[in-house]
C-alpha cells in the first residue's frame, strides 16, 4: 500500500512528461482513482493516478490498454458529438497514458491528464426535465458508442450480470469503512437487482 503521501510526489512526477508549464497541484480525493487538480497560468487539468481504494475496484480498471481505449473514445465522443466531455493530453511522447515508477515500492502507476472542466453539484431535487435530459444523453452515448468503429486492440469491461454483482461485493468494504452507510449500500443493491432483471429481459427480446 503506498502512503498517502507518495501520491503528490507521483503526480509532480507525472506532469514532468506533459507539456504543462509551472503547474500547481491540489489534491481531490480517492475511490476509483486518486485525482489531483492542476492549476498553470494557462489552463486547468484533472490529473488521475488510476489505483482504487484496496477492494474497491476489480484490476482491468488500472490496465494501460482499458485506460488507453477509455481515453480513446473521450476522443472521439469530443470529436464526433455535441456532449462535453474532457478532452485527454497526451504525454511528450505521444501517449495518452503516463507510467511513473515508484521509488520505494517500485510499483508502475498509471496516469492519465484531462482537460478541466468545471461543473457544480447540485442538491436540489431533480426535475422530470433533468431525468429526460440524462436520458436523451445516455442514447446520444448509446447511439456513437454502436456506430463507432473501435480502435485496434480496444479493451473495455463488459458490463453484464456477472461484472454487477462483483462490483456491489468488492463495494462492500467502503461500509465497512464508513465511507458509505448501509442504508445507501442496500439501495444500491435494490438498483442493482432492478438493473440485472431489465437487462434478463432485454436478452430475452433479442
Amino acid at each position: 500500500m503506498t502512503h498517502p503521501n507518495t501520491y503528490k510526489h507521483i503526480a509532480l512526477a507525472a506532469l514532468n512528461q506533459y507539456a504543462v508549464m509551472a503547474p500547481e497541484i491540489r489534491f481531490l480525493g480517492k475511490s476509483g482513482n486518486i485525482t489531483f487538480y492542476v492549476e498553470t497560468q494557462s489552463s486547468n487539468f484533472l490529473l488521475r493516478i488510476h489505483q482504487a481504494l484496496p477492494g474497491l475496484q476489480d484490476d482491468i480498471w488500472q490496465k494501460p490498454d482499458v485506460i488507453e481505449s477509455e481515453l480513446k473514445w473521450l476522443e472521439a465522443l469530443r470529436h464526433e458529438t455535441n456532449i462535453i466531455v474532457q478532452e485527454p493530453l497526451q504525454n511528450i511522447d505521444g501517449r495518452l497514458v503516463t507510467q511513473v515508477l515508484g521509488d520505494d515500492t517500485q510499483e508502475i502507476f498509471n496516469c492519465s491528464l484531462l482537460r478541466w472542466i468545471d461543473g457544480s453539484v447540485s442538491n436540489e431535487e431533480r426535475t422530470p426535465q433533468q431525468a429526460k435530459n440524462l436520458g436523451l444523453l445516455m442514447a446520444q452515448l448509446h447511439r456513437h458508442s454502436s456506430q463507432w468503429n473501435l480502435p485496434q486492440n480496444f479493451v473495455r469491461p463488459v458490463f453484464d450480470e456477472n461484472l454487477f454483482r462483483a462490483a456491489l461485493g468488492a463495494f462492500y468494504p467502503a461500509v465497512t469503512m464508513s465511507l458509505v452507510s448501509q442504508e445507501h449500500y442496500e439501495m444500491l443493491t435494490a438498483a442493482t437487482e432492478k438493473i440485472v432483471a431489465m437487462m434478463k429481459t432485454w436478452f430475452l427480446r433479442m
